[in-house]
């Protein structure tokens, strides 16, 4: 049997909180512009306005900042808890792959 992944877009910046509940994160595609940063929070809430420079509670992975603007794919298989919030500075476009 396969296993279904699900998938969403984030192409302004924000919180997005894509899924709730545990789960896991198999993949990003970041398209960056110079400067950008994405945090992976294993979280449902990070507040409005996150501070992108610096750890968030609950924090999976941070990426960034870029210093171009080429399109960076990764692979994981990194579980979440409580549910799997991406924050991203508004020069950012990421794809998520989670189930």
């Amino acid at each position: 049997m396969s296993e279904r992944n699900s998938y969403t877009t984030i192409s302004t910046g924000s919180n997005t909180t894509v899924k709730s509940g545990y789960g896991k994160l198999r993949g990003l595609v970041v398209n960056p512009a110079a400067g950008s940063v994405v945090h992976v929070v294993d979280s449902v809430s990070i507040g409005a306005t996150p501070n992108l420079n610096t750890s968030q509670t609950g924090e999976i992975l941070r990426i960034g900042p870029y210093v171009d603007a080429e399109p960076e794919p990764y692979r994981f298989a990194i579980g979440f808890n409580v549910g799997l919030t991406i924050a991203a500075t508004s020069n950012a476009r990421v794809h998520v792959e989670f189930e």
